[in-house]
């Protein structure tokens, strides 16, 4: 018997996790960005180094890392089973602390670790495999490069609210993003007359999961993911988180590659997740600055949400 057979016994697949790794190393490996030039000097297998250089940016960037992972959520999505969507999450929780200052996410680098990653083939597998295409498609879609990720197999480390659940999995990340000094959006140039403009997010995000699922016991029982009732209302708490960070990045001035000579003046952004209206707006920009704003006309919440 190999090592690898036994440490299979005691619940880490090595051979099964090799696979996986290089599986998402090919997927990651298609994505780009502008500004970052990535030489491979691994000869393409999956354990070996890359290197990075960015490129064609101004001389006076400086830079910033933002980390966060999907949360709860987790736990909705697998049981929706909505794998190619689920990126999105980690993505709209690290890429947008950058582009609310100004900023432009280049480069994505996650850990995703599991109970197990299932047999080859498996549904399990299949669910796993489908979340790493998502993160490549989710990052060409925002032009941000999928640069390194890491997948580990931990057992009853990783759980779940659903005790026999097949997927059981936390995703983190982080995004390193560049800003240009006078692009740096800050609230602090805001003044009576300007317009507060509210981008829709159809989903809730990946914010306040613990109370979602509190609520989806409340209405369809301690075993909610198990009630047939309840398969609308899961797969609607499971829609993904809209990215706008390409976007943004474009408002500011970050797709002229030469000039970065914004499209859109823009004073303050800010995510109002979580009381985000008086507390992130209100309390945190407006009030310090002596500043109110006139809200009435604001999206309504997503009929889940609302639910």
């Amino acid at each position: 018997m190999t090592d690898k057979d036994l440490y299979k016994q005691d619940g880490v697949d090595v051979a099964a996790g090799d696979k996986f790794s290089d599986f998402a190393a090919a997927e990651c490996a298609k994505t780009s960005s502008p500004y970052v030039q990535v030489t491979d000097w691994a000869r393409a297998h999956f354990r070996g180094p890359r290197t990075f250089k960015f490129v064609r940016l101004p001389e006076d960037a400086e830079w910033d890392l933002a980390a966060d992972g999907a949360g709860t959520k987790t736990v909705v999505e697998a049981a929706a089973f909505t794998p190619s969507q689920a990126a999105r999450g980690v993505l709209a929780m690290t890429c947008g602390d950058i582009t609310r200052s100004g900023g432009k996410p280049l480069i994505f680098s996650n850990v995703l670790d599991v109970s197990n990653l299932g047999e080859p083939g498996s549904r399990t597998d299949h669910y796993y495999r489908s979340a790493i295409v998502g993160l490549r498609q989710a990052c060409d879609e925002q032009q941000v490069l999928a640069y390194r990720g890491e997948t580990a197999e931990l057992g009853p480390c990783v759980g779940s609210e659903d005790p026999d659940a097949e997927i059981k999995y936390n995703w983190a990340g982080f995004a390193i993003g560049v800003y240009k000094p006078s692009l740096m959006i800050t609230g602090k140039d805001m003044k009576p007359g300007d317009v507060v403009v509210a981008l829709r997010d159809k989903s809730c995000r990946n914010n306040g999961y613990s109370s979602i699922r509190a609520a989806l016991r409340i209405r369809f029982g301690d075993w909610w993911w198990l009630n047939p009732e309840a398969k609308a209302a899961i797969k609607a708490a499971a829609e993904p988180a809209t990215l706008y960070d390409r976007f943004l990045s474009w408002i500011n001035g970050w797709e002229d590659y030469d000039h970065w000579v914004p499209n859109c003046e823009v004073k303050c952004i800010t995510h109002l997740t979580g009381g985000g209206i008086p507390g992130k707006f209100g309390k945190d920009i407006l009030f310090p600055l002596g500043l109110s704003a006139d809200l009435p006309n604001l999206w309504a919440p997503s009929q889940i949400m609302s639910q």
